[in-house]
């Protein structure tokens, strides 16, 4: 096995080479161009609710979104 992934999970990929030595193949850049687009779609849902969760309490969600967003999503936040 060279490689497996998860497919219900938002972005989960094990590998058993080095895909960033081999960017000139197409299989290699999916990978990458994958994880930067469920990285971008995970950031833009967490913004979202940060967003929600403020409007919720009346405010304007602050400069700390990640914070604002694990709150909402009901993580510890610290």
């Amino acid at each position: 096995i060279q490689a497996i992934e998860h497919k219900r999970s938002a972005f989960l990929i094990g590998v058993q080479f080095h895909p960033e030595f081999m960017l000139y193949r197409a299989f290699a850049r999916r990978i990458f161009r994958s994880f930067v687009e469920a990285a971008a779609e995970r950031m833009a849902t967490r913004t979202r609710a940060a967003q929600d969760a403020a409007a919720e309490h009346g405010r304007a969600a602050g400069p700390n979104l990640d914070a604002e967003a694990r709150e909402a999503e009901g993580v510890a936040v610290q």
